[in-house]
């Protein structure tokens, strides 16, 4: 998951970086605090974010 949100980060895509970047970020702060409802917001974060990106470039692509 954080491969794929690192990934995402890397993609020029307008305002499409800081999901995933926070997404990431709560991820590592939830494995800093070993928390699991903290990795599973993050998982949730980083999901709706692979969504919106996802979303974007299909846009892009269709015009």
């Amino acid at each position: 998951m954080a491969l794929i949100l690192a990934v995402v980060i890397f993609l020029p895509i307008p305002f499409g970086n800081w999901l995933p970047a926070f997404a990431l970020a709560v991820i590592g702060f939830a494995h800093t605090e070993r928390d699991g409802l903290g990795l599973i917001a993050g998982a949730l974060i980083g999901i709706a974010s692979l969504a919106v990106a996802g979303t974007v470039i299909l846009a892009a692509g269709a015009s």
